[in-house]
């Protein structure tokens, strides 16, 4: 298959989307099917375009042997919903430019969402190829934007629901990042063919054995129980009740909390607990560093804000923790919760409970072998249903159906 992979975020960007997309691009190419991406010059999380890409309107490059081509995107770090949405309108509108001039026959459009309005480029450009087009939930949109605050006008509700709907039914193939996901979009929608396009890691990154005690070391951390989190500091992780919770802890001096990464939300975490010395908060970090930093932690912390949207999402860095064989402390509700206790890889309290959350890093940090127990299962389960390639594989029959069927 000729597949074409549009999306706003790929790497050089780091953060959990560009990881899970260039991994599904290499392996299917790998399997031998003729991948290209068009995408955003790169500018997440900051919202300004990384220097190398500046000034250009479009750009080529490459990943992994794969062609590349990057439009322009006017690029904002300013919170807030007006900006947002001129950064995702302007993406929308230059990469439909770039995808009409780019004569070059596909098979397959799979179109990333966020942002839901990429969408309407996707079906143009699989129209003028006569390709199939396949949409990839990984956020459900309006209703996070909805849940968010960010859209509040009824009208503006009814209009967003609308275009996601129509977006749906011109698609051969929905594919959503969690099960809850599936569930609501194919009742909602009556779409025949919406199938779970789940996380996972790469078993060969991820694994115990990746541990690399230097690099706490050179962190200051060496010899202290790390409750480590690497990703975004967004409003939507709800990093506040790492935070909260760290302040109940203060009788365990060894206990530290580390956050690695970048975000809206960062300068606001790091000023509420600038009097906590068990919050550390560093840069982020490259992609390449997180098997063996994530390792390394005595456990993974992966935290949502509370929402209905929220319940259907299934961070990523919960299945990197799991396939480390690190506990997970979990402060979230839905899937990712549930996912957590069938799995038996970690203590899960609700979304925001601070006081939950401490005592789960409380129990963790008396108790050696339940941590070794809770990691063990969670390195097991990654094998048993969050493998990649396994993953991979199952895609690539979901995109052949689809194909066949447009």
């Amino acid at each position: 298959m000729r597949i074409l992979l549009l999306t706003q975020y790929f790497p050089p960007e780091i953060g959990a989307p560009q990881r899970r997309l260039s991994d599904l691009v290499t392996r299917l190419a790998t399997m031998g099917h003729e991948l290209s991406v068009l995408t955003a010059m790169p500018n997440y999380p900051g919202g300004v375009v990384q220097e190398a890409y500046r000034g250009r309107v479009f750009a080529r490059d490459d990943w992994n042997g794969v062609p590349v081509a990057r439009s322009w995107i006017l690029a904002s770090p300013r919170p807030g919903m007006a900006p947002k949405l001129a950064t995702y309108f302007s993406f929308t509108l230059s990469s439909l430019v770039a995808g009409l001039l780019d004569g070059t026959p596909v098979d397959i459009v799979l179109t990333e969402s966020p942002p839901l309005f990429l969408g309407l480029t996707g079906i143009a450009l699989a129209r003028r190829k006569r390709a199939a087009f396949v949409f990839n939930v990984a956020d459900p949109w309006p209703k996070a934007a909805i849940e968010r605050g960010m859209l509040k006008h009824p009208a503006a509700i009814a209009a967003a629901t609308g275009l996601e709907e129509w977006i749906y039914s011109k698609a051969a193939l929905v594919l959503t990042q969690s099960e809850s996901m599936q569930r609501d979009i194919a009742s909602r929608t009556g779409h025949p063919h919406v199938v779970h396009f789940p996380n996972g890691i790469d078993l060969n990154l991820f694994g115990p054995a990746k541990a690399d005690a230097g690099t706490l070391a050179e962190l200051g951390l060496a010899g202290k129980f790390v409750v480590g989190y690497a990703g975004l500091h967004g409003p939507g992780q709800g990093l506040d009740v790492i935070v909260n919770a760290a302040a109940g802890l203060a009788d365990l001096p060894d206990v530290c909390f580390a956050l690695f990464g970048d975000g809206p939300d960062k300068d606001r975490l790091q000023k509420a607990a600038a009097h906590l010395p068990n919050v550390k908060f560093f840069p982020p970090r490259p992609p390449n560093t997180i098997p063996a930093l994530t390792a390394a932690w005595s456990a993974g912390a992966v935290t949502l804000r509370d929402g209905a949207s929220f319940e259907m999402c299934v961070p990523s860095k919960l299945f990197e923790a799991m396939g480390s064989a690190i506990p997970v402390v979990m402060a979230a509700d839905g899937e990712a919760a549930d996912i957590v206790r069938d799995c038996g890889c970690g203590l899960a309290v609700r979304a925001g409970d601070a006081a939950g959350f401490g005592a789960a890093v409380r129990k963790l940090h008396a108790d050696a072998g339940l941590r070794r127990k809770l990691g063990a299962q969670g390195r097991q389960a990654t094998e048993q249903r969050y493998d990649r390639q396994r993953i991979a594989t199952e895609v690539e029959k979901f995109l052949e159906q689809a194909r066949l069927d447009a």
